[in-house]
């Protein structure tokens, strides 16, 4: 968010500024594993990417997210959307598992975390949030809606299973 300030008839944006000093390697660690169910894309089986990194001099939102390796990619594939989520695609209806592996990088320094992405034939009950217009729920593992988490009260919004003010 910016921060507007107002006089005369004028608007003024104020961003956030960075530190002055020596910039700092960002960190990446304790992503969990996801269990993925059923052939096809899956989205945003890992939402907001950046609750996993830190960083001294720059917003994690803002970090470059990358995956450098995946060692199972004939059975699942792995990317980073825009937003900084994971979608995985099942390839196989098989089992088995896909050791991914995420670099987080700042333009000048990086680091790198590892996770599972375990692929099985059946459906795993409340294994993520999600929204549905601005009520968050309950989805299995192969996106089947479940029950009702909360309806966001008046003011927020749901996003990433969460109920949030906007900006």
């Amino acid at each position: 968010c910016m921060e507007a300030i107002q006089g005369l008839g004028v608007a003024q944006f104020i961003k956030e500024s960075k530190p002055v000093g020596p910039n700092t390697k960002p960190t990446i660690n304790a992503i969990p594993n996801v269990n993925i169910n059923g052939i096809g894309v899956k989205k945003n089986v890992m939402t907001s990417l950046w609750k996993y990194a830190q960083d001294k001099e720059t917003k994690p939102e803002n970090l470059i997210y990358t995956i450098i390796d995946q060692t199972n990619s004939n059975l699942v594939e792995c990317s980073i959307t825009s937003e900084k989520n994971l979608d995985c695609n099942v390839k196989q209806n098989a089992e088995g598992i896909s050791r991914v592996t995420i670099q987080v990088d700042d333009l000048e320094f990086n680091d790198r975390a590892s996770f599972d992405a375990i692929v099985s034939q059946s459906c795993l009950k409340r294994h993520s949030k999600g929204c549905v217009g601005d009520t968050v729920f309950w989805f299995d593992s192969c996106g089947k809606q479940e029950d009702l988490i909360q309806a966001c009260p008046s003011g927020q919004a749901c996003s990433q299973g969460e109920c949030q003010i906007p900006c």
